[in-house]
C-alpha cells in the first residue's frame, strides 16, 4: 500500500508539473505572438525578457518546438528593429554633421559682417524698433552668428518677442468686431473685472482716474471715432510716453485680474486688459534697462 501511494503521489506531482509547464509555455507564446505582432522593441524586449526567465532551467524549448520557434522569431526580428534604429541613429548623425559644417561654413563666411549686424541690433534696441530687431535676428540667426553677437543677439531676441506680443494683441484690438464692441458698450452695469480692465487701458491712454470712475465716461472714449477712437489710440500709444505715475494707476486699477477672469466677463475687455498688463510689463523693462 505504501508503494501504491508513492505512486499516486508521484504521479500527482508529475501532473501538477505538466500542467505548470503547458501553463508557462502558453504564456510565453502567446506574449510572443502579441509582440511579434506589435513589431516594436519595447513589446519584443519584454516577451523575449519573459520568455527567458519562464523557460530557465526547463526543457520547455527543447520539448515545444511552436515556442521554440516563436522564440527565434523574436528575437530575429528584435534584432532587425534594432539594426534600422541604428542605422537611423547613424544617419541622422551624419544629418546634423553636415548640417553643423554647413552652418560654420555660413558663419566664416559671414563674419566679416558681424560689425554690421552688431549696428543693427543695436539700432534696433535703442529704438525699440521691431523691424530693425527683425532685420538683426534674422540675420544673425541664417549666417549663424548668435554667438558672436552675445549679449546684443539675445537682447535683441528677448525684446523682439515682447515687442511681437503686444503687437499681435494690438491687432486683435484692431480686428475687434462692432457686435464684441457694441456688447462692451451696452453693458449697464458691468462687472467688476470689465471696469477695472478698461480704467487701466485708458489710464494708460492718458485719461484722467477722476474721470473714469463713471461708467458712462469710459462708453463716451468707447464711441469716440477718428484720432481720438480707441483703437488708434492703442495702435499709436508709445510705451516711452508712458510715466511713472501713469503706469502704478493702471497696475492698481487691475491688481488682482487674470486674462480669464476678464474674458469670462467680456471678450473685448480682455484684449484690452491683456494690452494694458503687457504695456504695464514693458513699461517696467524699459525703465530697468535704463536705471
Amino acid at each position: 500500500m505504501e508503494e501504491a501511494r508513492r505512486a499516486r503521489e508521484e504521479a500527482e506531482r508529475l501532473r501538477r508539473e505538466e500542467e505548470d509547464r503547458k501553463r508557462r509555455a502558453s504564456a510565453c507564446k502567446e506574449m510572443l505572438k502579441g509582440a511579434i505582432n506589435a513589431n516594436t522593441i519595447d513589446a519584443l524586449e519584454k516577451a523575449i525578457k519573459y520568455t527567458e526567465k519562464e523557460t530557465f532551467q526547463t526543457t520547455l524549448m527543447d520539448t515545444d518546438d511552436e515556442l521554440k520557434n516563436l522564440y527565434i522569431q523574436a528575437k530575429d526580428a528584435l534584432e532587425a528593429l534594432k539594426k534600422v534604429e541604428e542605422e537611423k541613429r547613424l544617419a541622422e548623425e551624419k544629418r546634423k554633421e553636415e548640417e553643423r559644417r554647413i552652418a560654420e561654413e555660413k558663419r566664416q563666411a559671414a563674419l566679416a559682417r558681424v560689425g554690421e549686424i552688431q549696428v543693427i541690433l543695436k539700432r534696433g534696441i535703442a529704438d525699440r524698433n521691431i523691424e530693425l530687431l527683425r532685420s538683426g535676428v534674422k540675420q544673425a540667426e541664417e549666417n549663424y552668428l548668435q554667438k558672436d553677437l552675445f549679449p546684443d543677439y539675445d537682447n535683441a531676441k528677448v525684446l523682439l518677442e515682447r515687442l511681437e506680443k503686444i503687437e499681435q494683441v494690438k491687432k486683435n484690438i484692431m480686428e475687434l468686431k462692432r457686435p464684441l464692441i457694441a456688447e462692451l458698450k451696452s453693458m449697464a452695469n458691468p462687472p467688476a473685472p470689465v471696469v477695472k480692465a478698461m480704467t487701466g487701458a485708458f489710464l494708460l491712454m492718458g485719461e484722467k482716474a477722476s474721470y473714469l470712475k463713471e461708467w458712462n465716461n469710459i462708453v463716451i472714449l468707447l464711441n469716440k471715432t477718428g484720432q481720438l477712437s480707441v483703437k488708434r489710440r492703442v495702435q499709436e500709444l508709445q510705451v516711452e510716453r508712458v510715466t511713472d505715475d501713469i503706469a502704478r494707476a493702471a497696475e492698481d486699477s487691475m491688481f488682482g485680474l487674470t486674462s480669464d477672469e476678464v474674458y469670462e466677463a467680456n471678450q473685448a475687455a480682455s484684449l484690452f486688459y491683456d494690452w494694458a498688463e503687457m504695456i504695464c510689463y514693458e513699461y517696467k523693462q524699459l525703465k530697468s534697462e535704463k536705471s
